[in-house]
């Protein structure tokens, strides 16, 4: 069985809407805020992981490139799910630079991919 890049978004789009239904329900509890943008956080990663995984067995270059810039916008929607809340709640600014500092990792192997 392989993952191709129309499961990363499946995977992107649930983790998503699992996030906002949650925080909807969160109310004003910080703590259950702050559980949910490190779970959508936790998520990222393990999209990082499968995009990684994808990336080392796929031959072509351009594909490759695909792969990355899939994960550079998926990393722009969690970070703007957690920016949100970070101005409507002023939290979770470690959640947000990690999901950044993965956008970058993510950047830095597309730029590496990229043909010249």
């Amino acid at each position: 069985m392989t993952l191709e890049l129309s499961d990363l978004d499946t995977i992107k789009e649930g983790a998503l809407k699992e996030f906002e239904e949650r925080i909807s329900t969160a109310g004003d509890d910080r703590q259950k805020i702050e559980g949910e943008a490190f779970r959508l956080e936790s998520q990222l990663e393990q999209i990082y992981s499968l995009t990684a995984a994808m990336a080392r067995r796929e031959p072509d270059i351009a594909a490759t490139t695909t792969l990355w810039n899939n994960l550079v916008k998926t990393c722009d929607a969690f970070a703007g799910g957690i920016l949100r809340l970070s101005e409507q709640y002023s939290l979770l600014t470690p959640t947000y630079d990690h999901i950044l500092d993965i956008r970058a990792s993510a950047e830095e192997l597309r730029a590496l991919h990229s043909p010249p």
